[in-house]
Parts: structure tokens; sequence; C-alpha cells
């Protein structure tokens, strides 16, 4: 933006490039602008091959399993793998009770133990996948 101008730069879309399998945020502009709320799904590209025009890719909603056809490039962003692993990235590697080190994904596990199979079982859900 010039100093002394009253016109906004336009705020474009980050340049990543988008393949199937990669997992996105898509915002359907129609029901954004009409006040929907479920206006912004989550989604995984399917195909990038061409079936859909130039900016456009096909889509599956993860949630209702939907296929969402022509969906445009502009309202799409990508959702970094990184967001996805940050609870088992960020699990504390020491145990409190005896404070062994342990992997990241066994820290993890055990922090869960009381989602899986209630206080005092971490142990038994890490022995029964090994």
């Amino acid at each position: 933006m010039q100093p002394n101008s009253a016109v906004p730069e336009a705020v474009t879309a980050p340049s990543r490039t988008v393949s199937p399998g990669t997992y996105v945020l898509y915002r359907e502009v129609d029901a954004f602008v009409t006040g929907d709320p479920a206006h912004t799904k989550i989604c995984r590209v399917i195909d990038d091959r061409g079936h859909a025009p130039a900016g456009h890719l096909l889509l599956v909603d993860l949630a209702t399993k939907e296929l969402i056809q022509y969906a445009p490039v502009l309202y799409i962003r990508p959702l970094d793998p990184a967001e996805f692993m940050t609870d088992i990235d960020s699990a504390p590697l020491t145990l409190v009770d005896d404070g062994l080190l342990v992997s990241a994904a066994a820290a993890w596990l055990i922090t869960q133990r009381g989602r899986i199979g209630g206080a005092g079982q971490g142990m038994e859900v890490l022995s029964a996948t090994a």
C-alpha cells in the first residue's frame, strides 16, 4: 500500500500447490454471504487432473462425504499437516509418576488413557497394541 493511498492492496491466497489427498478448508461463498453457519467445510482434494475447469477443484466434504464439484481455488486454503499433529508433538515426554523419558507418540497415548480405557489403563493400551 502506498503511504497516502486510500485503496488497500488485495489479499490473495498463499501460493501453494494443492494436490489430491491434501486436506483443505473450503468456504462456500453463497452460504457465507447469506449467513448460513455451515459455510466453511473441512475437505480433501479428490482430483486436480483437469476434470474441473481451470481454477477449480473436485473436493469431498469429510463430515458429510458430499462431493463438491468445481470448487473455486480462490475459496480453498490448504491445512498444514503440522496442525493435525500438534497434540502429539506437544505431549510431555516425561511421565509424572516415574520420570521415564518416552517417545512423543507414547506420551500422547498415555495422556489419552482417561479417554481410551479409564484412569490407570494407559500402559495396558500400549502393551495391547505393541
